[in-house]
């Protein structure tokens, strides 16, 4: 064999956590827990368990009802509302799901989440 055959070549891993080794691991690239080819331990901070499991399970709670109100904001209110922002209605926390504004009478439709 010549040398040229025998040298090392230097290749690229491709997987699915942040790290090689498997103390140094926090996150994966799957939605549940499941063996790492290369490192063969099971990891279950996936993308579901991080971004998407208090969401999902929020949203299919028996609790989780849909509101509608009315409401006459001041302009600043409008100006400063997004939609990721929490309301608190006599005492009770809602999500905001839509609001549809009506720019001639200043009113606003709010479809909101109770908040579970």
């Amino acid at each position: 064999m010549n040398d040229a055959a025998n040298q090392k070549q230097d290749m690229w891993l491709i997987g699915n956590v942040n790290s090689t080794v498997a103390t140094s691991v926090t996150k994966t690239l799957n939605f549940g827990t499941e063996i790492d080819p290369y490192l063969l331990q099971a990891f279950d901070d996936g993308l579901y368990k991080t971004y998407w499991k208090d969401y999902i399970t929020d949203l299919y709670d028996v609790q989780r009802r849909l509101f509608s109100f009315k409401a006459q904001l001041p302009i600043r209110v409008l100006l400063d509302l997004k939609s990721n922002d929490k309301l608190t209605i006599l005492e009770r926390n809602y999500i905001i799901n839509s609001v549809t504004m009506n720019l001639a009478t200043g009113e606003s439709q709010l479809e909101l989440l109770n908040d579970v």
